[in-house]
């Protein structure tokens, strides 16, 4: 066992745990499980192993597509699309988004902790460099997968830009 505690006997993965915790195991030999738990644990996102870049990448993007979709279905509109890379000038996740004719930017973000300044900030940040009216920011809701049901952010100043067709820019 070692310092690693226990190893998955079908894939090798190593996992370490608190001393004197006990492990369940049919396996002969202490300290190798004999059914991956770890990679069912991984599967589910039950949150039990950490996530890493590409894991991160991969979520973000499904969440991403998600929220196109729904949007692209709800308001029957095929422009709707998943916004190209920008580069260093990011102009949101989602292009094509327009309200009364105008511009509007959505940051979408899978994230497990509440970032709001974040998320806002960044969205805000993103409207100025896409010229848009103002930018939302839509973050996941634990729990489900719905479109419809995932949370949106944003100051009282993109609702004024809502409301007054200036955008949130021009207003600093």
């Amino acid at each position: 066992m070692g310092r690693w505690g226990i190893v998955c006997s079908s894939c090798g993965y190593r996992m370490s745990y608190p001393l004197g915790m006990v492990i369940p195991t049919t396996d002969s030999q202490p300290g190798r499980l004999t059914v991956c738990r770890v990679r069912r644990f991984e599967r589910k996102g039950s949150g039990s192993l950490s996530r890493n870049r590409s894991s991160a990448k991969a979520a973000g993007a499904k969440f991403n597509r998600l929220i196109v979709d729904g949007l692209r279905e709800a308001l029957q509109d095929p422009n709707i699309q998943v916004a190209p890379s920008w580069g260093s000038v990011d102009k949101g996740d989602v292009v094509n988004f327009r309200i009364g004719g105008q511009d509007i930017v959505i940051e979408t973000k899978d994230v497990t902790t509440l970032s709001l300044p974040e998320g806002v900030g960044e969205a805000k940040v993103e409207a100025k460099n896409a010229g848009a009216l103002a930018g939302f920011f839509v973050h996941k809701r634990k729990g489900t997968t719905d479109p419809m049901k995932q949370w949106v952010s944003c100051t009282l100043a993109e609702l004024v830009a809502l409301a007054t067709k200036i955008p949130v820019h021009d207003r600093d």
